[in-house]
């Protein structure tokens, strides 16, 4: 059955705008006027992005990929290679990931700048907390979840992570220092059951 769009909302009311383009370029682009809020979501780990939409990016992009058969080896699950393989992001790489998330830090003219990530990503929680106060006032929420796994077979010895969002108001420049907002994390890791090791670590006191 074909899908069906219908207009949603006051068409008497400014239009919203969508792009599809690479986060620091769109940050580029805007740094010229200050918005209310940036919302920042950047792959944790070296699981791209584009294979979990690759169906929506067909649809979009509708470029008619030729795909191998489903016993193809390495196909399995019938993402084109070049979701997978080709199109990587520097926060999949712990080599690349905190240099990339601070110049966009930095480029960002936003009043609010939230950042959600996990205690298990590519950039250390010290690394993340101490860019953002480099903006501002932060702010923490928490939630622990189940670590992702790739399949049921792959059993972790760290079943549960922390994710949180930090929140960092640009135009407030006192707040919680760096060692109060660890400690943060490293209680509500604590109090879900999620390993804190990783966070621990990285603070002196505990």
């Amino acid at each position: 059955t074909p899908s069906r769009f219908c207009e949603i909302g006051d068409a008497s009311k400014p239009a919203a705008e969508m792009w599809c383009v690479d986060a620091q370029h769109l940050a580029n682009q805007m740094s010229g006027f200050e918005v209310d809020v940036a919302y920042l979501d950047p792959p944790y780990n070296q699981h791209a992005y584009s294979s979990n939409y690759h169906v929506l990016n067909a649809l979009t992009l509708w470029d008619q990929v030729d795909l191998p058969t489903p016993d193809t080896k390495g196909f399995k699950s019938g993402i084109d290679r070049a979701w997978r393989k080709e199109r990587p992001s520097p926060y999949n790489s712990s080599k690349y990931a905190k240099e990339a998330y601070e110049t966009l830090l930095e480029t960002i003219n936003a009043r609010f700048i939230l950042t959600s990530y996990s205690t298990d990503g590519n950039i250390s929680a010290t690394d993340l907390l101490q860019a953002n106060l480099k903006r501002g006032r932060v702010t923490l929420l928490t939630q622990d979840v189940p670590r992702y796994r790739v399949s049921k077979q792959r059993q972790s010895e760290r079943a549960r992570v922390l994710e949180f969002i930090v929140i960092t108001d640009t135009h407030a420049k006192s707040g919680p220092p760096i060692r109060q907002l660890l400690g943060q994390l490293y209680h509500f890791a604590e109090l879900g059951g999620v390993d804190t090791s990783g966070v621990s670590t990285q603070l002196a006191l505990w």
